[in-house]
């Protein structure tokens, strides 16, 4: 039977000793680079709980998981995006959205998997909270290339069940991609706002100072020409 679980918040930090940490990482980014080729044909529940023992297995289903704002607000946009396109986020959404087949987005799911199973800055792990069976499928399409049809092998599903989660999975990075970049953009719109009266103050001055020189040169041409008229009056009388 397919497992209903979570993957367990305080879990998901690593409790290795720090003489094995170094080795566990290199351990899980060369087993997460081979998933699709030796490793292909391990069940992915096992090659799972290979990549990520920190999964735990509980009653509940995981939908109700609340992603970790603060791990949200870390990822930063211009990172982000060299994975991750806005013309990707689109695609994304329209898959979330139930409007197109999950074929349009497939070549994105094996850049999705690599950036939440290694653990990567870019993409915090408690950023995006996958239940148990979303991250089994994550992985079986994502690092195994596995098709749907063993996916229903492995994780006993039928494609009614194991499509709408894997769906909903995606829901989830979606939600936090398009948080990522409307935050970007609304950052950027601030700060046009606020350098807009500063132009416009510059602008202002710059004509103030502009017509100040005018008017002054014009008196001064005009005191000149007084001047000079008073001392031709003067030499005539």
């Amino acid at each position: 039977m397919a497992h209903n679980g979570t993957l367990d918040a305080e879990e998901a930090v690593d409790k290795e000793d720090s003489w094995a940490s170094p080795y566990t990482v290199d351990f899980r980014k060369r087993l997460i680079n081979l998933l699709g080729y030796e490793f292909r044909s391990l069940p992915c529940s096992l090659a799972l709980q290979l990549a990520n023992p920190s999964v735990k297995v509980s009653a509940a289903g995981g939908d109700d998981m609340q992603e970790d704002t603060s791990a949200i607000q870390s990822i930063v946009k211009d990172d982000l995006e060299k994975f991750v396109s806005i013309f990707d986020l689109k695609r994304l959404e329209s898959y979330a959205k139930n409007l197109v087949d999950f074929h349009l987005i497939m070549d994105i799911v094996p850049t999705l998997a690599k950036l939440y199973f290694s653990k990567s800055p870019i993409l915090p792990r408690t950023a995006v909270s996958l239940s148990y069976t979303q991250a089994a499928i994550l992985l079986g399409l994502g690092l195994q290339y596995k098709s749907v049809d063993d996916l229903q092998t492995d994780l006993n599903l039928q494609t009614n069940q194991l499509l709408p989660l894997f769906n909903k999975g995606i829901r989830k990075f979606t939600r936090v991609f398009k948080e990522v970049f409307e935050r970007d953009i609304a950052r950027q719109l601030d700060q046009e706002s606020k350098g807009v009266p500063a132009v416009l103050n510059k602008q202002s001055g710059d004509l103030k100072k502009s017509l100040h020189e005018e008017l002054k040169e014009g008196d001064t041409q005009l005191t000149r020409k007084m001047k000079e008229e008073k001392e031709e009056f003067i030499k005539r009388f």
